[in-house]
């Protein structure tokens, strides 16, 4: 599967003014380190048919991690030619 989207329970909008728009940023405290990503970046090109080099590829969520995307999974993800 490429990509539908998935949204993180761990936001809800009971706790909005704590999770994604809490002072000093939401997304520094849940973004993968890129030894993760690094992989799931390679995987995912597979997916989408990307075949350029991967120094030149975009990996990038589609739903953005600042309105409360999961970031653990890849069914949010696509990697692509840079924007």
């Amino acid at each position: 599967m490429c990509t539908p989207g998935a949204v993180s329970p761990a936001v809800t909008q009971a706790n909005l003014k704590w999770t994604i728009c809490r002072k000093g940023g939401y997304t520094a405290g849940i973004r993968l380190s890129t030894s993760v990503t690094g992989k799931e970046k390679e995987l995912n090109a597979v997916c989408y048919g990307f075949t350029g080099r991967m120094g030149d590829a975009e990996y990038d969520h589609l739903i953005s991690l600042r309105l409360g995307v999961t970031p653990t999974t890849t069914a949010t993800t696509t990697t692509g030619p840079p924007h």
